[in-house]
């Protein structure tokens, strides 16, 4: 199908563009991709947390 179909397609859903790339992520990425992203994100939030509890002196 040509791109503009797909466009018509999308279109036609009325689907949150957010919901549109999640879906497109699950069907590119494997979970071991997904796993090492959730991973990363977790480990993002501890550090940031770490990091207040440090600066705040508790």
């Amino acid at each position: 199908m040509p791109p503009l179909v797909f466009i018509r397609i999308a279109a036609s859903r009325a689907v949150h563009p957010v919901d549109m790339m999640f879906e497109a992520l699950m069907r590119v990425a494997n979970w071991d991709q997904l796993e090492r992203i959730w991973e990363f994100i977790v480990g993002f939030f501890k550090f940031l947390w770490a990091l207040l509890r440090f600066l705040g002196g508790g």
